[in-house]
């Protein structure tokens, strides 16, 4: 994201690899990503690249208007319901 947003930013001083479309590759259970379609951080594109690098069962929600910390605020009974669903599509046999 640094790279994005900061291109003139040196490498050298970033520590810290948040690199989530490859080590969703490790996730061996069905994943529920949630997404702000105005997140000015990390752009909805990653979100959907993330969903589809999920080597199983994937669902992306966009959330319209949220931005990076807020879909859950913005999501409202939209984000519950999915979160619920979700959950009780795992539990059942």
């Amino acid at each position: 994201m640094a790279r994005l947003h900061y291109r003139i930013f040196p490498r050298l001083l970033l520590h810290l690899r948040l690199d989530n479309e490859t080590e969703i590759r490790r996730v061996r259970c069905p994943v529920l990503v949630f997404h702000g379609t105005a997140d000015r951080l990390a752009p909805i594109e990653m979100g959907r690249r993330v969903a589809a690098a999920a080597p199983g069962p994937a669902e992306l929600v966009a959330i319209a208007g949220a931005g990076h910390n807020d879909t859950y605020d913005v999501g409202g009974t939209v984000y519950r319901d999915k979160v619920w669903a979700f959950v009780l599509k795992g539990v059942r046999p």
